[in-house]
């Protein structure tokens, strides 16, 4: 049997290194050596997180107290603070230099040391490391992860959209400035210090955006996703806090380039990861939910199309903003030449996406068909129209099939009950008819 890696956790008291710590035990090859902690040191881990009571773990230790050179540590797992892993990790490497390392903070992840100091507030103080460092995208960056000494593990947020992105870009498949980013997190994302703004009272029964055009991750996404498209590339990102322990659900909104489907993108990510065992591509249509994901490292993507995106705005602006009444959006001039550039192609397809639709509301609903005669006759190229009366014919046809239903049963219904009520009459009257004759008998003098 090979040799057990010897594996040590920096931080293993908070959430990401209690994580750390689940999936290891259940590794056949390694050997957790060193855990460290700050306020929790001299503690079991099991005294932190009852769960890890009944596993043979070493103790935890402060950072001051290991000694790199003698520890013997084949990986190790950072999962300190921001700035915090560029003292340790610098000092780590220079008395252990064959020792790898794997930086859960983001520390590392930004190459561009200007970029660090404008979203993280200070200079980076280990910038030889930096200059080493590799982003830690296992489906992406695997080779190169192979050979790093030193591995900067990718956000939260930005694995959970880079997963998806990354081959739409790098396959040219969807237009890069229509790129909107919605997504979710659990509250272990903040992790496990005390703050008021993560107290149950704070946080059950809401649900709210944070660091909104300001959040760190914006950084990352910016980075790999310039790096997949050949040039620079700016998404619009929000993230929001909701009200679970753990997971994060990102919804992803993208434009197909140059025709692609929503079909099309899907075909892409199952290509690129059918053989990849943590990533799932849903079938097409189905999207993926976090309950079925409590304790997996499995991530699961899914896609819909979606039949148009509404704009709400007077009719006046959206004929300024949409250039509604442009000749380039008549039918047939966005159809670029056999011999146009990829630049006119690309120009071509932009104007062809200048209007999607435009929803007019009228004041008398039943006069619908009236206004849509209008603006047809006004409007001087072919429009395709539809008023709320077509986009609910099924259901009109089937209210219209019911009323006639309905009024063939109460018709129905009616007949009987006259003629029972007209058969009643009759049954009486003759039955009457004998003492009705004798009345009038009675009646005749003698």
């Amino acid at each position: 049997m090979a040799e057990k890696k010897k594996i040590g956790i920096l931080g293993a008291s908070g959430y990401t290194g209690a994580e750390l710590v689940r999936l290891l035990l259940r590794h056949p090859r390694v050997e957790m050596s060193v855990l460290t902690a700050d306020r929790r040191a001299g503690q079991l881990l099991g005294d932190v997180f009852p769960q890890f009571a009944p596993y043979d773990l070493p103790r935890l230790v402060t950072i001051d107290e290991v000694d790199w050179a003698k520890a013997g540590l084949d990986l190790v797992f950072c999962a300190l603070p921001h700035a915090t892993t560029q003292k340790v990790l610098k000092d780590l490497l220079a008395k252990a230099p064959n020792t790898k390392v794997v930086d859960l903070s983001a520390d590392f992840r930004l190459e561009d040391p200007a970029a660090y100091a404008k979203w993280y507030g200070h200079d980076h103080h280990a910038l030889e490391l930096q200059k080493e460092a590799v982003y830690g995208l296992s489906e992406i960056y695997r080779r190169d992860i192979r050979k790093a000494r030193l591995v900067a593990n990718p956000g939260c947020y930005t694995t959970c959209a880079q997963l998806p992105l990354i081959p739409l870009l790098k396959a040219k498949a969807i237009e890069i400035d229509d790129i909107v980013i919605d997504a979710k997190s659990g509250m272990t994302g903040a992790g496990r210090s005390a703050k008021e703004e993560m107290l149950f009272s704070e946080v059950s029964e809401g649900f709210h955006a944070y660091g909104v055009g300001q959040h760190r991750h914006m950084s990352e996404l910016d980075q790999e996703f310039s790096k997949a498209a050949g040039k620079d590339v700016v998404v619009s990102f929000t993230p929001h806090l909701v009200p679970m322990n753990r997971g994060i659900f990102s919804t992803i909104y993208v434009r197909g380039r140059r025709g692609k489907t929503a079909q099309d993108l899907h075909d892409i990510l199952v290509k690129q990861y059918e053989k990849e065992p943590f990533v799932h591509v849903l079938p097409f249509g189905k999207t993926p939910q976090i309950r079925s994901f409590p304790v997996n490292v499995i991530f699961s993507l899914g896609m819909v199309e979606f039949d148009s995106f509404y704009v709400y705005m007077p009719m006046q602006a959206a004929q300024t903003y949409f250039k509604l009444f442009d000749d380039v959006l008549k039918p047939g001039a966005v159809q670029p030449g056999p011999d146009a550039t990829d630049e006119e192609i690309d120009a071509a397809y932009e104007r062809q996406y200048q209007a999607t639709a435009v929803e007019v509301f009228i004041d008398d609903p039943d006069n619908v068909t009236a206004v849509r005669d209008r603006i047809q006759k006004q409007v001087d190229r072919q429009l395709i129209l539809y008023d709320w009366q077509q986009r609910n014919e099924t259901f009109f046809s089937a209210l219209q099939v019911e009323r006639v239903v309905m009024f063939t049963i109460l018709s129905m219904i009616i007949l009987v009950a006259a003629f029972n009520i007209i058969s009643s009459l009759v049954m009486l009257v003759k039955d009457k008819a004998s003492d009705i004759a004798c009345r009038r008998g009675s009646t005749r003098p003698r």
